[in-house]
C-alpha cells in the first residue's frame, strides 16, 4: 500500500492541529506524539466533525479566570497567573477517552516499518552511512521513476535532522523524524563553471551528501567523477536536488544561477519512502564517494 505525505488543508485545520497537539501534551504526561502534522491534518479532513468540536473545546478551555484586564484610555494592562505545565496536572478522564482512538491510530501509522536498516547509519561532515542511505535512496527512485537520465543527485546535512538511525526496523515514523520538512524534486541542468562552483562549495563544507559521483580532494586540486566518468567540462548534466537548494537555500547559490529547471511535486521524504519499499533490507557502507587526502 502507497500511503501519500501530500495534504491540504485550510489554515483553521492548522490552527486546530496545533493546538491539538499543546492539548494533548498538557491532558497527559503519558502520551507521546510524533512530529507529523500532516498525517493528524489527515485524520481532521477525514472528520469535519472532529476539526469542529475540538475548535469548541479548546475555545471554551482557553477561558483564565483568574486574569485581572484593567482597560484605561490609553494603555491596557494585563495581569495573570502563571500555570505550570508539568506532571502535577492530572488527565481529564473524558478527554482522554476522547483522544485514545485518535492516538491509538496515528501511533499505528507510524510504526509501520518500509524497510529493514541493516547496520547503524550515522550522520556526520564529509561521507556519512546517513548521507548516503537518504541521497542514493532518493537517487535512485528519481532515476527509474522519474528520468532516467539523471546524472546524480546532490542534497545537504542540514535537511536530515535526526543524527543516527538505528539497526532494525525502519518506520515511517523514523522516516518524517529524519526528513521533516516538504521539500521537493527539482532536476536542473548544469555544465562548465556552474558545476566548479558547485565542487568548490562541496570541498569549503567537506563535504555535502551526494550519489553517483565521486571526489577526490588534495592540497590544491580535486578530482571528479560523474557515473563512473571523468567530469566532461562541456557536458550538460542533469542533476537531481530539491526546491530549497535549487533557491540557494543551504548556502547553495550556484544553483540560482541555472537556467533550465523542472520542477515536480514529488516529496524528497516520499522518493525515499517509495524507494524504501521496494527493499526488504537496505545495508549502507562508506564507499570512499568522497575523500580528502590532506
Amino acid at each position: 500500500m502507497v500511503y501519500t505525505d501530500t495534504l491540504f488543508c485550510s489554515v483553521n485545520e492548522h490552527f486546530i492541529v496545533s493546538l491539538l497537539t499543546i492539548l494533548i501534551n498538557v491532558l497527559s504526561s503519558k502520551i507521546y506524539i510524533y512530529h507529523c502534522r500532516n498525517t493528524i491534518l489527515h485524520f481532521l479532513k477525514m472528520n469535519k466533525l472532529l476539526t469542529f468540536v475540538l475548535g469548541l473545546v479548546l475555545w471554551s478551555a482557553c477561558s483564565a479566570p483568574n486574569k485581572v484586564v484593567q482597560q484605561t484610555s490609553s494603555s491596557q494592562k494585563i495581569e495573570g497567573n502563571l500555570i505550570p505545565q508539568d506532571n502535577s496536572i492530572t488527565a481529564d478522564a473524558s478527554m482522554e477517552s476522547f483522544i485514545a482512538p485518535f492516538r491509538e491510530s496515528l501511533e499505528e501509522e507510524m510504526s509501520r516499518s518500509i524497510t529493514h536498516i541493516a547496520r547503524n547509519l550515522e550522520s556526520s561532515k564529509g561521507e556519512s552511512t546517513l548521507g548516503n542511505f537518504v541521497t542514493d535512496a532518493f537517487f535512485n527512485y528519481v532515476k527509474t521513476e522519474v528520468d532516467s537520465t539523471i546524472d546524480f543527485a546532490l542534497l545537504n546535512l542540514g535537511g536530515m535532522r535526526s543524527d543516527a538511525v538505528a539497526q532494525g526496523d525502519f518506520t515511517r515514523g523514523e522516516l518524517i523524524t529524519l526528513l521533516p520538512f516538504d521539500n521537493r524534486l527539482v532536476i536542473v541542468e548544469m555544465k562548465g563553471k556552474q558545476l566548479e562552483n558547485m565542487f568548490d562549495f562541496i570541498v569549503r563544507r567537506h563535504g555535502e551528501p551526494f550519489a553517483n559521483m565521486t571526489m577526490v580532494v588534495s592540497s590544491d586540486s580535486y578530482e571528479v567523477e560523474i557515473d563512473g566518468k571523468p567530469f566532461d567540462h562541456n557536458k550538460v548534466y542533469r542533476v537531481a536536488t530539491i526546491d530549497y537548494l535549487q533557491r540557494g537555500g543551504g548556502g547553495m547559490a550556484f544553483f540560482k544561477d541555472v537556467e533550465h529547471v523542472e520542477a515536480t511535486d514529488i516529496l524528497l521524504r516520499e522518493a525515499v519512502k517509495q524507494y524504501c519499499l521496494t527493499k526488504e533490507s537496505i545495508d549502507v557502507e562508506l564507499d570512499g564517494r568522497y575523500k580528502e587526502l590532506n
